[in-house]
């Protein structure tokens, strides 16, 4: 049965991990994604937490493109920046995960 000491420095560990991972967090959220929308159409922005911040078209590019099209472009545009902004969160937390681990296997 563990003493106290192991305990209390076990329950630290889990505190510094949980601040680490919630630090990651927050930070991979705060960042935007930024994506080029296809042939030059314009880009989209969303926010690490996937939200869309603003879709800018650029009329220099719209030459080729119909309405359909361009619609298309710009929803599956919107679709990789959130997916991106998801990834990018999930990646910053496996790194903060990993991050305790080491610092477990040092304290071990």
């Amino acid at each position: 049965m563990p003493g106290y000491n192991e305990l209390y420095a076990l329950t630290q560990e889990i505190e510094a991990n949980l601040h680490r991972a919630e630090a990651a967090a927050a930070a991979a959220a705060g960042a935007a994604v930024n994506r080029r929308i296809p042939g030059g159409a314009g880009a989209v922005t969303v926010t690490g937490r996937g939200t869309l911040v603003s879709v800018t078209i650029d009329p220099h590019g719209l030459s080729s493109a119909n309405g359909r099209a361009l619609g298309a472009q710009i929803a599956q545009t919107i679709r990789e920046a959130e997916a991106q902004a998801r990834a990018h969160v999930e990646q910053a937390l496996q790194n903060a995960s990993a991050a305790g681990q080491a610092a477990r296997r040092g304290n071990a």
